[in-house]
């Protein structure tokens, strides 16, 4: 399964993180929240399941650990100056307890089939009052990489009982103009497939203010993605 999984993602760092540098991915879902994302002060930072460490490169953390179970993820984040753990997310991290201020784990909890028991590990390795953000995209699950689809109800009351508090959550909407794309529509298979493809695109053209406030009153439907900040409550 390891030579499964590092197979997969030595292709993914090399091809699919260029195509999201070249389209501007991570700008376009989390520009509107980037300064939300950094706490001010020096803070000790783990990326859980970071792999190739590029997110937080993106908010422009300079001083960060990597945990990731990819080689070649974590041979990146190297090049990038980033301290780097091998270590697999669905058990024990090689973590002494109470080690970092912040974590981030941002589209990862949707390729794990445990993911309490990494939220719970992240738990156990943030001090006291220490800040986890989580970006959990709303996709379906495709029975390989994306193993589960995360509802965010569902993740809020995975964070309370792992020992954590929602201090905020945001969701980046759906349908947006940058996924507008006609030619999806022929290219979906099944006549029910193309109805709800062009059902998506017109959607598309709805404003960004109904979009968002969409996002927030139904997530399940009208939400890309979710980003919550929680906290690690203090026993």
């Amino acid at each position: 399964m390891q030579e499964d999984y590092e197979s997969y993602y030595q292709d993914y760092w090399n091809k699919e993180f260029d195509h999201r540098k070249n389209i501007g991915y991570y700008e376009r879902l989390y520009d509107p929240f980037k300064k939300k994302l950094i706490l001010k002060g020096k803070k000790s930072v783990l990326d859980v399941g970071g792999g190739n460490g590029h997110f937080i490169h993106y908010l422009g953390i300079k001083n960060a650990t990597v945990v990731d179970i990819s080689d070649s993820g974590l041979k990146f984040a190297k090049k990038l100056g980033y301290g780097t753990i091998k270590g697999d997310l669905h058990k024990r991290f090689p973590i002494k307890e109470e080690s970092y201020d912040v974590a981030y784990c941002f589209e990862v909890l949707e390729h794990l089939n445990y993911p309490c028991k990494t939220l719970a590990e992240i738990n156990n390795v943030l001090k006291k009052g220490g800040v986890l953000f989580i970006g959990q995209p709303n996709t379906p699950a495709d029975g390989t990489h994306h193993v589960r689809r995360i509802y965010v109800k569902d993740l809020i009351d995975d964070l309370y009982k792992t020992g954590f508090k929602i201090e905020w959550v945001e969701h980046v909407p759906a349908f947006n103009k940058w996924q507008r794309d006609i030619s999806l529509i022929w290219k979906t298979k099944g006549f029910l497939g193309k109805i709800t493809s062009l059902f998506a695109y017109f959607l598309s053209f709805l404003p960004e203010s109904l979009r968002r406030f969409l996002a927030y009153k139904i997530p399940n439907r009208f939400s890309l993605l979710c980003i919550v900040k929680a906290k690690k409550i203090n026993k």
